[in-house]
């Protein structure tokens, strides 16, 4: 094992203590604290901006943890099973060609400064996705507008 390697290693063994340390700390105040951010957010009157942001952190980082577990648990699965089951299983699915063919057709190399194009050709093969033609076509041909008698002004 090479100083990167262990380099590596240190900074995995610090970010996940610390998911599970955040995670447990999240369970632990969240209970306790979410009464005070509700009564906070009343006696302001506002839209519940510190009962809503305490709530996303606490969801953010149980999440993260999830993530880590469900990883772990691949990592595991891949020693026992071999690393084929991983990418055999993952390659087997029908969409698996379409999404690897609209990726390659994709051109991820843009100029510094710019908006990624949202009419990007990923969604190219939507009739291959079922799923991604209901939600993108009308998302990729609809520009954005605010609502009505809103204070933002349309740009562009």
């Amino acid at each position: 094992m090479d100083e990167a390697d262990r380099g590596r290693w240190r900074r995995r063994a610090v970010s996940i203590s610390l998911v599970f340390v955040l995670t447990a700390v999240a369970l632990t105040l969240g209970p306790l604290l979410l009464p005070f951010a509700l009564f906070r957010d009343l006696i302001a009157r506002s839209r519940l901006a510190w009962t809503r942001c305490l709530l996303l952190i606490a969801w953010v980082v149980i999440c993260e943890c999830w993530g880590l577990l469900v990883m772990f648990a691949m990592w595991l699965l891949s020693l026992v099973l071999g690393r084929a089951w991983l990418s055999a299983s993952t390659m087997a699915s029908p969409h698996a060609s379409s999404w690897r063919g609209s990726a390659a057709k994709t051109d991820w190399r843009q100029p510094s400064g710019t908006a990624p194009n949202r009419r990007s050709t990923c969604f190219s093969d939507s009739a291959a996705l079922p799923f991604a033609s209901p939600l993108a076509s009308p998302w990729a041909k609809t520009p954005r507008r605010p609502p009505a008698g809103s204070r933002h002004r349309q740009v562009g």
